[in-house]
């Protein structure tokens, strides 16, 4: 995935950022840390909370600790954990690259967004006022 992005030794500082919104075990940005062969930025967003301590233990395990700025537990869509002040309002963080294997297999991952009966209820509302129109 580094390869394919582009993230080599040659093109990569201390500042270069990437970001896995759905970083799992992390094994997707140690790769890309161990391609760039030098000091990066690595982020990372994983909803399971074990998962998370899984992801950092991951990081010291392949040497990449002194280049992780944080993995954050938490729904990347519904409830993202990087975002920073931008005058008076809060903006999400931009990074340099983003590298991610969605988590098709998990069941719940609408948690956070409007529930199946709502959403029926908001069509119903919504076709009953268009007949009306008619």
């Amino acid at each position: 995935m580094a390869k394919i992005i582009g993230i080599n030794k040659g093109n990569s500082t201390a500042s270069t950022t990437i970001y896995d919104p759905t970083c799992s075990s992390g094994s997707l940005l140690i790769k890309a840390g161990e391609e760039a062969e030098k000091s990066i930025t690595l982020f990372g967003q994983e909803m399971d909370i074990a998962t998370v301590a899984l992801a950092s233990m991951n990081m010291v395990l392949h040497n990449q600790a002194q280049n992780l700025h944080g993995i954050r537990q938490g729904n990347t869509i519904s409830d993202p954990k990087f975002i920073k002040k931008d005058g008076d309002k809060e903006v999400l963080e931009a990074f340099d690259y983003a590298v991610a294997n969605p988590p098709f297999s998990f069941a719940s991952w609408t948690k956070g967004f409007i529930d199946d009966k709502t959403k029926a209820r908001s069509y119903r509302a919504s076709v009953k006022y268009c007949k009306r129109l008619n």
